[in-house]
């Protein structure tokens, strides 16, 4: 009888891992263009199959549908796909974050003229990503660890333009120096003021206040 049971146990518990690891998932999303169009994404992963999600891009009008376009991405479980906007151009976010940590994400935003989404290299390997306004002038910084128990780090300050982004400034720490980029100086000094609990705020502070210098 106990042999049975053991084999029962087993027999559900392959059975739950066999449907977890099977699982598909459906996400969509609709923009609203300029002309007041809508486009409809349509997200689609099944981790059993692949590591990437197909997305289908549709233009709605009159209640009838017409396909734009159709890529594949790289994404991480579970799916998580967002609606955004940079350069006053809408798109998306496709989360891919195999470590689960720093929310890294593909962006993609549409290009009206051509009814097409467009990758935005590099953008994934910033990291997290942060707005800083000045003057109604929209900047964003970024983060990312880089290791020794997240002493080592880089932020960049960074814009979008023309579908390609544009990195302004960084701000780093090897471990132990800290390192400020700009247009023409290097400055080189000690990451104290910023590896302790109020890191994240010193950062922020730091950006707003190399933006209001004319950076």
């Amino acid at each position: 009888m106990r042999y049975l049971l053991i084999v029962f146990l087993l027999f559900v518990s392959f059975g739950l891992l066999a449907q977890s690891s099977g699982r598909a998932e459906k996400h969509v999303l609709y923009l609203t263009k300029s002309n007041r169009d809508t486009v409809e994404i349509i997200a689609e992963a099944n981790y059993n199959v692949t590591d990437s999600a197909l997305l289908t891009v549709n233009s709605i009008k009159n209640k009838k549908r017409r396909k734009l376009q159709q890529f594949k991405t790289p994404v991480t479980f579970p799916l998580e796909v967002k609606a955004t906007s940079f350069d006053s151009k809408k798109g998306i976010l496709v989360t891919c974050d195999p470590a689960g940590k720093w929310g890294n994400a593909f962006l993609y935003l549409f290009d009206e003229t051509k009814s097409r989404f467009k990758e935005i290299k590099e953008f994934r390997e910033l990291g997290l990503i942060e707005p800083v306004v000045h003057k109604s002038n929209q900047f964003f910084y970024s983060y990312i660890s880089c290791g020794c128990a997240d002493d080592c780090w880089v932020s960049k300050l960074f814009t979008v333009k023309a579908y390609k982004l544009h990195v302004l400034a960084e701000l780093s720490c090897d471990c132990s120096k800290l390192h400020a980029t700009y247009t023409k100086t290097t400055l080189t000094t000690s990451c104290e003021a910023y590896n302790n609990g109020q890191k994240f705020e010193n950062i922020a502070k730091y950006w707003r206040t190399a933006i209001k210098k004319g950076l």
